[in-house]
């Protein structure tokens, strides 16, 4: 980030990102105001009670303006940000900001990418040195015990998946469910949004009319229960003294508990299974520190508490993990045991217990589900695959031979046919479709027709020819293979979006890239705040956010079109939209390209300068490439200035101020009064047009 310098006041553009206050849970851990203070605002921002303007588009948001904000109930609010910032070179002043150093707004010239590092980097000295010599486990604060309406509106539940105890009580079983207050004249105004935590006792209905402090949900704060989702007889399965759980006696119940162990037998994973009055049933895997709260052969309804961990034990980290967490996010790594995560939207279909795991099924609402029972027949025809379900009722060829079909209005007749043998004909009921052609060959016991599907484009089959199905099994969309030592966050029935994870572990930042750029870049940048927070830390978004763009700022070209670009070139995304512009001006194919996440020191080598990447690692092999393609360094960062010994460009060393200080010299004025000047242009004056950089 050496090279990230405000270069200009104002790059123009229109985007930005939307701000709301951080939680954790259900626990606000840093507000809103703290959280765009000193941020220039994308939007006009407007008191949704009288309709006045608070904040104007480009207008700094100043310390009391953003508690006014605040105050006035306002959720979220669109800022300008150093990751949407279009400036060719360096960074805008107003999509960076206030200067934290002198509360005032930035000049052309500051250095804020070395500001970036100084500030990431110091706590992380302080960090190492009080992970080593104290060590220890930081845990998070307790979420609070329920949430209260701050307004007055009306409830809306969104993507909530519950069930309804004996007592009419509703139970979460989603952990991906969100419970919003709106507005009472206009529903589409969202006064405030929460989090529905799995296993939390909701208080309200949706579309419920509510007061302000009425209380919409509460739950366990010590502990995280598992809860039944179906009615029945529940029965122990794989339950095997010391391989998958162990029996501690409680000093406080005066009994004996069963708590689940990671079983070193992967083959074997204990799990629930609950017999309904009509003979379905329902599985349910366990995690590894439940403490079974029923016994075998207990009789539970929906609602029921089958079992609890402690929410401490959930929350405790090691500090010791925090950093090289950090380091494996600036550069861009897959961790070990990444989160499984769903490229599409689309429900949750839970596969039966196997032995590497379990496998998770994601369909689109447009999706294929089977009509019957039956068994899968998978053929391609046409470039398209076809999944055909073919129900025991199903008609199939009693003996080999040759096909002829005749058909009119009232009745279909496959003939099956072979030298010397006598003709078998088989009426095909109007409700199945044929799965054979006219004179194709078939064997004995071949499907001559069945329920026969498309599987859509963007999705794939996720049923092998042969499978056995049941009525309303998922057969397109996207399986993903949870392996069994990983836990199941979602539950049947869930509908997830595309990059929701599906099971537990830290996620793979690349991952994350089906979301959408701006959404990777927020994952990124809080959970780089979470592990620094945790240890009682706090640096600025924007200096993390500095860092972040650096690692979005090139793409591959995969179609150059009508463009100078090469198919495979690596190059500043910026550069590319610039010339996609030109080219759309003269009516020419623009380059088709696809956005990379590179680490920071993988940026480092791919910098236009080769001087700076010579310089950092690598030497030989960058001033060999530099060499051969005839590359020439315009010395427009700070690493390459240092190397030949020139003024650095920021600061007094920029060339806005050498040229100025020329020109005002010649007119007589003082050095001071240059300065001034140039740090506090006027407003008919713009000082980003004549910074050369």
């Amino acid at each position: 980030a050496q090279n990230a310098i405000i270069t200009m006041g104002d790059c123009g553009t229109s985007r930005g990102v939307n701000m709301t206050c951080l939680k954790e849970g259900n626990e606000i851990v840093q507000t809103l105001a703290e959280r765009i203070q000193g941020r220039t605002a994308a939007e006009d921002v407007i008191d949704p009670v009288t309709g006045k303007t608070i904040v104007q588009t480009g207008e700094e948001i100043t310390n009391k303006m953003a508690r006014t904000i605040q105050n006035h109930g306002i959720i979220s609010v669109k800022v300008r940000s150093v990751l949407t910032c279009e400036a060719d070179r360096g960074i805008c002043g107003a999509c960076y900001g206030r200067n934290l150093a002198t509360q005032k707004a930035v000049i052309i010239g500051d250095p804020v990418g070395i500001i970036a590092a100084q500030s990431i980097g110091e706590p992380g000295t302080q960090l190492t040195l009080r992970t080593f010599h104290i060590g220890g486990a930081a845990s998070t604060a307790t979420d609070l015990a329920e949430v209260a309406s701050n307004y007055d509106g009306i409830v809306k539940f969104e993507r909530m998946n519950f069930v309804t105890t004996r007592e009419q009580h509703l139970i979460s079983v989603s952990h991906l469910g969100k419970i919003s207050v709106v507005d009472e004249k206009d529903k589409k105004k969202i006064l405030e949004e929460y989090k529905v935590e799995y296993a939390a006792t909701i208080h309200v209905k949706n579309g419920q009319k509510v007061a302000k402090d009425t209380v919409l949900l509460s739950w366990d704060q010590y502990n995280n229960p598992l809860i039944s989702t179906a009615k029945g007889v529940l029965h122990f399965e794989n339950f095997l003294k010391d391989l998958t759980y162990k029996e501690e006696y409680n000093d406080i119940t005066f009994t004996r508990d069963i708590t689940i162990i990671e079983s070193k037998e992967r083959k074997v994973q204990p799990q629930f299974k609950i017999v309904g009055d009509e003979g379905a049933i329902t599985q349910v895997p366990l995690q590894t520190g439940l403490i079974v709260r029923v016994e075998d052969g207990s009789y539970v309804y929906p609602g029921d508490v089958l079992g609890q961990t402690s929410r401490t034990t959930i929350k405790q980290r090691d500090i010791t993990g925090g950093l090289p967490r950090v380091t494996e996010l600036f550069e861009a790594r897959s961790p070990n045991s990444p989160s499984v995560v769903t490229e599409i939207d689309g429900l949750v279909t839970i596969g039966g217990l196997k032995k590497t795991g379990r496998d998770i099924y994601v369909t689109p609402t447009n999706g294929l589900y089977s009509p019957a029972e039956g068994k899968v027949l998978v053929e391609t025809r046409d470039d398209r695959i076809y999944v055909s379900v073919l129900p025991e009722n199903a008609i199939f060829a009693e003996k080999d031979g040759k096909v002829t079909i005749t058909e009119d209005k009232k009745k279909r007749i496959v003939t099956v046919a072979k030298k010397g043998a006598k003709s078998m004909d088989y009426e095909i009921p109007k409700k199945f479709e044929l799965v054979v052609h006219d004179g194709e060959s078939v064997k004995a016991g071949s499907p001559l027709c069945g329920l026969v599907f498309p599987v859509p484009a963007d999705q794939e089959n996720i049923v092998a020819n042969g499978d056995p199905v049941h009525e309303g099994q998922p057969l397109a969309g996207r399986k993903y293979a949870i392996p069994s030592g990983k836990r199941i966050i979602v539950h049947q029935g869930d509908w997830v979006e595309s990059g929701d994870a599906l099971s537990d572990g830290p996620f793979d930042p690349h991952d994350m890239l089906v979301k959408g750029i701006i959404e990777a870049q927020m994952l990124i940048l809080n959970e780089v705040q979470e592990i620094y927070r945790k240890q009682g830390v706090k640096i600025d978004d924007k200096h993390v956010s500095v860092i972040i763009r650096q690692m979005f700022k090139k793409v591959r070209i995969t179609d150059p079109g009508q463009t100078s670009f090469l198919e495979g070139d690596i190059v500043d995304k910026i550069l590319v939209e610039k010339e996609n512009h030109l080219a759309r001006e003269n009516d020419l194919d623009p380059a088709q390209f696809e956005q990379l996440l590179l680490g920071i020191t993988k940026t480092s080598l791919l910098t236009e300068s080769w001087l700076s990447a010579a310089s950092f690692q690598e030497t030989t092999k960058v001033l060999t490439k530099a060499s051969i393609e005839g590359r020439v360094d315009h010395l427009e960062g700070l690493k390459e200035s240092i190397i030949l010994g020139h003024r650095i460009p920021v600061g007094t060393g920029s060339k806005i101020y050498t040229q100025r200080v020329k020109l005002a010299l010649e007119e007589g004025k003082t050095v001071a009064d240059i300065v001034q000047e140039i740090a506090h242009p006027t407003e008919t004056e713009d000082a980003g047009s004549i910074y050369d950089f």
